[in-house]
């Protein structure tokens, strides 16, 4: 039985001759893989279409390991993140982030639009940083991972203002930063503040996110997922 869907690329695996095995994310059944035979060779079926930054309409059947990947139908390109070396380098972060943090066949509707927004966002170069900030908290909330910035993540009662703690998943306060074998680093309060007002969806009045926030999140994702983002090394070429 063939299954449709709006979906997105996050990875692919040349695979035999002509074959290409994807990882997606869908509108309706989450990330799922599957394989698209003679991917790299059939111009009518394919051609240009199962690429990063085009959101598309899937059709697939499903089957045991890999799904089968039929066809699909160009909804959206998003061009300039595909001609920008730095916007490209940015999406790319985000797709893989995407990839690391969400579970195969575990349907996540919210997840989809998410990244769908954010592409978009990056598409026209609005703050790059700050989109991609807001990306990382928005996603590490719905995947279950979301960091503490309101209380201490050790006496759940005091609120941290610069101390954060990777491993404990969030803030802490400065008499908690006295207990031993906690990792620590060092944050400004404009990061905290900025980023418990981008969960509560207010705009912030601090001063604009640095790389470094997003390199944060980025080491949170890291050590939680337990999966390395290794699109950041080039990201920080290109930043910087």
């Amino acid at each position: 039985m063939i299954k449709t869907s709006e979906a997105l690329l996050l990875r692919s695996i040349n695979y035999g001759e002509a074959d290409k095995i994807l990882v997606l994310l869908t509108e309706k059944f989450g990330k799922i893989s599957g394989i698209a035979k003679g991917a790299r060779k059939s111009l009518r079926r394919f051609g240009g279409r199962l690429e990063p930054f085009v959101h598309f309409r899937l059709r697939f059947r499903k089957k045991p390991g890999l799904n089968l990947i039929e066809d699909c139908e160009v909804i959206e390109v998003f061009s300039t993140l595909r001609e920008s070396v730095e916007l490209f380098s940015w999406g790319s972060f985000i797709l893989e982030t995407t990839d690391a943090l969400f579970p195969e066949d575990e349907p996540n509707k919210e997840a989809f639009s998410l990244l769908i927004r954010t592409l978009q966002t990056l598409d026209k170069g609005i703050s790059p940083i700050h989109t991609a900030l807001e990306f990382q908290l928005r996603s590490l909330s719905l995947a279950g991972y979301e960091p503490s910035f309101e209380v201490c993540v050790i006496c759940k009662e005091r609120i941290g203002d610069t101390l954060f703690s990777i491993k404990k998943g969030g803030v802490v306060c400065a008499e908690c930063a006295k207990t031993k074998g906690i990792d620590l680093v060092s944050t400004s309060y404009s990061f905290i503040k900025g980023c418990r007002n981008i969960i509560k969806g207010v705009r912030s009045e601090c001063s604009e996110p640095t790389f470094e926030d997003v390199k944060l999140l980025k080491r949170f994702t890291e050590y939680h997922t337990e999966k390395e983002l290794k699109s950041s090394k080039f990201l920080e070429e290109v930043v910087s």
